[in-house]
């Protein structure tokens, strides 16, 4: 029963891991825009926001382990890189929010606050593409800018019907003319 809600838990990491991502980015932007218009010292907001998305990231980071330890193994490069990537990210969205609970009124403090936010918020958005590419395959943030026909404008021919699934549906990812037709 155990290993069953171990297993359940890391199944909720897709669930989990989009609101600690937004609350880092939300709290990057306000400081960004703040820093932008010369304001002094980190928002309230921000801070609040950023330690929201630090502790929601320690469930989406807890999660992930299990998922990818329950669902895909190990020794795929993309999900290592995803894993540390990840943990880098929130390690330094943390230290953003020690850095800026302790940058009050200290305008050197207030740099480095918003420097390791934004390197911080920054590492979680490749984190989030690392991970989108594990669901939904390599290349599908570009695919729409990808060439769509041959070099002289015509369209590519249609692939040939087969009996066999292609890898690509085990990826995730199910394309129309390949796959279906």
């Amino acid at each position: 029963m155990t290993e069953q809600l171990l297993q359940f838990a890391g199944r909720l990491h897709p669930i989990v891991v989009h609101f600690p991502i937004a609350m880092v980015l939300a709290a990057a932007m306000i400081e960004v825009t703040r820093a932008a218009l010369r304001r002094p010292g980190p928002a309230r907001t921000s801070i609040n926001m950023l330690a929201i998305g630090v502790v929601a990231s320690g469930a989406a980071i807890g999660s992930g382990w299990l998922n990818a330890d329950f669902e895909h193994g190990s020794g795929n490069t993309t999900l290592e890189l995803h894993r540390w990537v990840a943990i880098g990210g929130g390690g330094g969205a943390l230290l953003a929010l020690l850095i800026g609970i302790a940058a009050r009124g200290n305008r050197g403090g207030v740099a480095a606050f918003r420097a390791s936010l934004v390197i911080a918020s920054g590492a979680i958005g490749f984190a989030g593409h690392l991970g989108g590419t594990l669901v939904y395959g390599e290349g599908y943030l570009f695919a729409p800018f990808a060439s769509r026909g041959t070099p002289d404008g015509n369209a590519a021919p249609a692939a040939e019907p087969s009996e066999e699934p292609s890898e690509a549906l085990t990826a995730g990812t199910v394309s129309f003319e390949r796959d279906v037709l």
